[in-house]
């Protein structure tokens, strides 16, 4: 038996006494369902009727609703083992083969003595899986920044920098990505952002082997020839673009970066971003540049590979040795949307401004900029003391850089900057070695912009299609 625990309290209208009952070994637990209390809450009495106090034959009393749900044993509740509408993985299908299988390992052998697994062992150390169903390009590419030790010089979790998915949004915002994930084109638009330096190949439109034989046979053999090149290195790497659908698989648009390479099976190994989906695997080569050749509906283009690297501006830092030399101060502050619609209204004034000196000129492109984007770039985190030692150099030379016709009275450091980046090279005796560096880099972000749009033909800027990698439409 267990004993009662009497506990008395006084409250400001009386003092009562509140008894836990005894149980019983056996009442405690039900014969016929071992584990289920049957318990019942405590007994309040008032302290005048202390004769009634630990009573056992003394019961509470309760509305026979109350009661009825009081003495109902509890039923254990069971896991719901096929919740309606989810899935747990999928199996791969025949063409592909499984990493971690007796065969892929022995590929993995073959590969590592042939010398093109050296993509695997940096990918491997940094693979992440996807965030959200669309996010297969930024997960991807978060895993290459990482794995080539890019220092993305901005902090991520204090006092952490490093590459995360959802720091990867200047391209287009990633409520937009989330919903339809992106392109090729904005895939590479944002390894430009972020430094990398890169070169892409697609399939021509009519590139099936049936419509196009030469063609077909040329981009196949590029394409084996550029995984036997990368598979050897450790300082790039090859990303595919690819429709799953043509594999076998379920979904359609993907991206994955490439790890290995079997010359004498020819296959490739692919690490799954998704792993939540499928494992890492070994695909023929052949068939996964076939997976390249539908169009993808956002794009109306065929797929294709990056292979990425070092960006001429990039040098390798670590939190002990920080790059007292970061490749800029500042940043671009907008997206491949803004840019369009921008530099579309810049065009007219960059023409009319071709034979002006470089002071009227700056003046000109400030005095319309900042009527339209106060803020075009951005001062990177952490770097506040830099920018700030940048800008008073371009202040002490406002009077050399801006014309006094200018209606702007408060000459803004980053409209100069800006202004500086979109102007077309132009002669000038001034000397802006100083900020060469700086403006480098943010005409190269500019670039990597202006060619997604390119790339993609969206007529209306202003509203630019809805670009889908569709790997969330099908799971």
């Amino acid at each position: 038996m267990f004993q009662s625990t009497i506990t008395r309290t006084r409250t400001k209208l009386k003092t009562i006494d509140i008894t836990l009952r005894t149980y019983s070994s056996t009442s405690y637990f039900s014969a016929g369902q071992p584990g289920t209390h049957h318990l019942q809450p405590p007994v309040y009495r008032p302290i005048g009727n202390s004769y009634l106090l630990n009573h056992p034959q003394i019961q509470p009393t309760y509305p026979a609703s109350m009661a009825e749900k009081i003495n109902k044993p509890v039923q254990p509740q069971k896991a719901d083992t096929n919740p309606t509408g989810s899935f747990y993985q999928r199996q791969l299908p025949e063409s592909c083969l499984s990493f971690t299988s007796d065969r892929g390992k022995a590929l993995f052998r073959s590969a590592l003595a042939d010398g093109h697994l050296e993509s695997f062992f940096p990918l491997a150390s940094q693979l992440v899986t996807q965030h959200e169903p669309s996010f297969c390009g930024l997960a991807t590419l978060c895993t290459v920044l990482n794995a080539l030790g890019v220092d993305p010089k901005r902090v991520w979790k204090h006092p952490w920098r490093w590459f995360e998915q959802d720091m990867l949004d200047c391209c287009r915002p990633l409520q937009s990505i989330r919903k339809n994930g992106i392109t090729l084109a904005e895939f590479n638009c944002l390894a430009r952002c972020n430094g990398l330096a890169l070169s892409s190949r697609s399939p021509p439109i009519s590139g099936s082997p049936e419509d196009d034989p030469t063609g077909y046979q040329e981009g196949l053999q590029e394409f084996r020839s550029q995984v036997a090149k990368i598979t050897a290195l450790s300082s790039a790497f090859l990303v595919v673009s690819f429709c799953r659908a043509s594999l076998g698989q379920t979904g359609t648009g993907h991206f994955s970066p490439v790890a290995g390479y079997s010359p004498e099976q020819d296959k490739v190994l692919v690490l799954d971003v998704a792993r939540f989906k499928y494992p890492s695997y070994w695909v023929g080569l052949e068939d996964l540049y076939k997976s390249m050749i539908p169009l993808d509906p956002a794009s109306q283009r065929p797929r294709g590979y990056s292979i990425l690297s070092y960006s001429p501006f990039l040098e390798k830092t670590n939190c002990l040795t920080c790059n007292p030399n970061p490749p800029s101060t500042t940043r671009i502050n907008l997206n491949k949307s803004s840019w369009a619609i921008l530099s579309r209204e810049l065009n007219p004034i960059l023409e009319s401004i071709k034979g002006e000196p470089l002071q009227i000129a700056i003046g000109k492109l400030q005095d319309y900029i900042s009527t339209k984007l106060p803020n075009p770039i951005e001062v990177r985190p952490g770097l506040e003391s830099e920018a700030e030692s940048l800008f008073t150099q371009i202040s002490s030379s406002t009077h050399l850089l801006i014309d006094d016709s200018s209606t702007t009275k408060h000459h803004n450091p980053i409209l100069i900057i800006f202004a500086l980046a979109v102007l077309p090279s132009h002669p000038s005796t001034l000397d802006l070695k100083f900020i060469e560096p700086e403006l480098a880099y943010l005409r190269s972000q500019l670039t990597a912009l202006g060619e997604c749009c390119s790339l993609e033909q969206t007529d209306d800027h202003e509203h630019p299609q809805e670009h889908r990698c569709e790997c969330k439409t099908s799971s």
